[in-house]
């Protein structure tokens, strides 16, 4: 995360894990500040809500998070 003053305008999301991935090159996204829907903003709401906790960004219910069985 990149902090401007007291708020925070940019969040870096990296992927190590994901399909046909090479866990040696992980990809980073970065988040910038926008309006009027700013994903920063939602994003931090969703991790008030989830916890920060290492892990999958998306989580189930009760933590669970093997979405192979939902998807596959």
């Amino acid at each position: 995360m990149k902090r401007n003053g007291d708020s925070i305008d940019t969040i870096k999301l990296t992927l190590t894990h994901y399909k046909h991935s090479n866990p040696a090159e992980p990809v980073n996204i970065f988040i910038y500040q926008a309006q009027p829907v700013c994903p920063v903003n939602l994003l931090l709401a969703y991790l008030n809500l989830r916890g920060t906790s290492p892990g999958p960004l998306f989580l189930l219910a009760r933590s669970l998070f093997n979405f192979k069985k939902i998807f596959y």
